[in-house]
C-alpha cells in the first residue's frame, strides 16, 4: 500500500513539474521584449531624375535612406534639391527648392535564404521650401493692330512651402552584395500650401508638378543604393 502511495506522488510530482515548465515557457513568450534588428542603414540616389535633369540643364538630387528596425518594418527619409523650369507659349517660370519626406515602408516579399529583396508598401508625410522665379511672360492682342507683347520680369516669388502625404509601392533588388537596384511608385495628395495670391504654383519639389484643379499628384523614381550592415 505504502509503494501505490509513494508511486502516485511521484506521478503527481512529475505531472507539476512539468506544468510549472510549460507555464514558465508560457510566460516568457508572453514576456518576450521588442528587439530591433541590427544597425543597417541603406543610402540611395535617385538617378533617374539625375540624369533627366541634366538632359534639361536642370539640377535635381534626390536621396533617400532606410533602415530595417524590425522585421518586415523599414524606416525611411528621402529629401533632395530640385529645379524645373515651366515654359510655354505665355510664360516662363522656374522653381527651385528643396523638401523631405519622412515614413514607413513594410516589405511584402518573403525572401528565399540568402536573398535580401524587398516588395514595398509605404506611406509617407512630405514638406518643402521653395521659390518662384517668373521669367517672362507674354501679352497676346486679339487686334493685329497692336502685335503680342512680351514682358521680361524676373520677379522672383519667395518664402513658398508645401506638405502632402503620399502613398507609395517600391521594388528593391540586390544586384550584387549590398548594391541594390529599383524604383518607386508613388501617390500623393497635396494638404497644404503658401503661395501668392493669384499666383498659381506649376512644381513643388518632392511632390512634383501640380495641377490647379487637383490636389493629386503622382510620382516615379529610379534608384541605386547601398546598404551598409552591421556585423
Amino acid at each position: 500500500m505504502l509503494k501505490f502511495i509513494i508511486k502516485i506522488y511521484f506521478i503527481f510530482s512529475l505531472g507539476g513539474l512539468f506544468a510549472q515548465q510549460a507555464a514558465n515557457d508560457s510566460l516568457k513568450s508572453v514576456k518576450k521584449p521588442f528587439k530591433l534588428n541590427k544597425f543597417n542603414l541603406r543610402a540611395g540616389f535617385d538617378i533617374g531624375n539625375f540624369i533627366y535633369g541634366k538632359t534639361q540643364d536642370l539640377g535635381r538630387y534626390n536621396f533617400y535612406l532606410d533602415s530595417n528596425l524590425y522585421k518586415d518594418y523599414y524606416l525611411i527619409f528621402h529629401f533632395g534639391n530640385e529645379e524645373y523650369l515651366f515654359d510655354n507659349t505665355l510664360i516662363e517660370m522656374s522653381t527651385s527648392g528643396s523638401y523631405a519626406m519622412l515614413g514607413i515602408d513594410y516589405n511584402l516579399y518573403d525572401n528565399w535564404p540568402g536573398m535580401d529583396n524587398q516588395i514595398m508598401l509605404g506611406f509617407s508625410v512630405g514638406k518643402a521650401s521653395f521659390s518662384n522665379t517668373l521669367q517672362k511672360y507674354r501679352i497676346n492682342q486679339s487686334s493685329d493692330v497692336f502685335p503680342s507683347e512680351t514682358i521680361i520680369s524676373n520677379k522672383e516669388f519667395d518664402n513658398l512651402s508645401a506638405t502632402w502625404m503620399e502613398i507609395r509601392s517600391a521594388i528593391q533588388v540586390e544586384l550584387f552584395k549590398n548594391i541594390y537596384v529599383g524604383y518607386n511608385i508613388s501617390l500623393k495628395y497635396l494638404l497644404s500650401d503658401k503661395k501668392y495670391p493669384d499666383f498659381e504654383l506649376t512644381y513643388i519639389p518632392g511632390f512634383r508638378r501640380v495641377n490647379s484643379n487637383s490636389s493629386y499628384g503622382f510620382g516615379l523614381q529610379y534608384f541605386i543604393s547601398y546598404r551598409f550592415k552591421s556585423r
